[in-house]
């Protein structure tokens, strides 16, 4: 019987918590990199093979085999409710008596990752490190070009996006839900998000994932020397940036991490270490590739 194969992102918090479901679940699958690529001409094979030739595409996504109804899963939570559902303990990951619990905290997982993103669309818009920060290693010549304006056209549409959200209530009801975790996992016996519960389920998955891209803001970024300033420029110019204010490049040079450059997200997780440090135990201890997920 073929297995369904599922396309991800390595730094995706959404592609972790598609992995830890599938995982989780038991179910046997294909892994495969989404092979990003600047050029169209680099995607075409792949984009042919899902169908999907010209709409924006992301990962995960999960292809099904015939025999198991085909089609193509893109949303990681979808890919997850299959999972659960063809596990051998259907149930277990969204229990049918407590989907509204597994909701509530899953969009508290996408409100601090709306978070997250935003800021970071924000501060990767002034600081070319963080741009690079998200390249694949190995680029170079013309194709690291395009890969930095690539990065700056999504930081852009992020930043768009998220352009008429209430920034201050957004953080205020981002550091009312991780208060509210906190307490809840404090109060658990085994330390989960449902009162009660005996097992792992999807509302974990979700906002420990969550917890753990967050916490990359702490990790380095690469050297200034890394990012050329011509090639900066030039992607600034075909991005349509304004030039950074004076105040932007002062605190710019002196980043030495993308926390650096995000206050909002950086007091969140100084508010809630101990939040931090279950969101690592609980992948490290209910998934096996949970061990890479980061330290600080």
């Amino acid at each position: 019987m073929s297995q369904p194969e599922l396309f991800y992102l390595p730094p995706s918090p959404f592609s972790w918590r598609a992995k830890w479901a599938l995982d989780a679940a038991g179910i046997s699958y294909k892994c495969s990199p989404y092979g990003f690529s600047p050029f169209y001409l680099g995607e075409l094979p792949f984009r042919w093979r899902i169908g999907k030739l010209f709409e924006r595409i992301t990962a995960p996504m999960m292809l099904l085999p015939s025999e198991q109804g085909g089609g193509l899963l893109t949303d990681s939570t979808d890919i997850a409710r299959w999972a659960d559902a063809h596990s051998s303990s259907p149930g277990q990951l969204f229990p049918a008596d407590r989907l509204k619990e597994v909701d509530r905290w899953l969009q508290a997982a996408d409100a601090l990752l709306s978070l997250f993103r935003r800021e970071m669309a924000e501060a990767g818009l002034k600081e070319p490190r963080i741009v690079d920060s998200m390249l694949p290693p190995g680029l170079s010549g013309l194709s690291l070009v395009v890969a930095r304006y690539s990065v700056r056209c999504i930081f852009q549409r992020l930043a768009t996006k998220y352009k008429q959200d209430d920034a201050a209530a957004q953080a205020d009801q981002v550091a009312a839900d991780l208060a509210a975790a906190a307490a809840a996992v404090a109060a658990h016996p085994a330390k989960l998000l449902l009162p009660g519960s005996s097992q792992l389920t999807y509302a974990e998955i979700a906002l420990a994932s969550a917890l753990n891209k967050a916490a990359e803001v702490n990790k380095p970024l690469p050297p200034a020397a890394a990012s050329s300033s011509a090639a900066a420029n030039s992607t600034a110019k075909a991005a349509g940036a304004a030039a950074a204010s004076a105040g932007d490049a002062a605190s710019a040079a002196a980043a030495e991490t993308m926390a650096d450059c995000m206050p909002v997200v950086q007091q969140l997780l100084q508010q809630f270490p101990e939040l931090l440090q279950w969101a690592r135990e609980t992948a490290q201890q209910h998934w096996a590739a949970g061990a890479s997920m980061p330290s600080s």
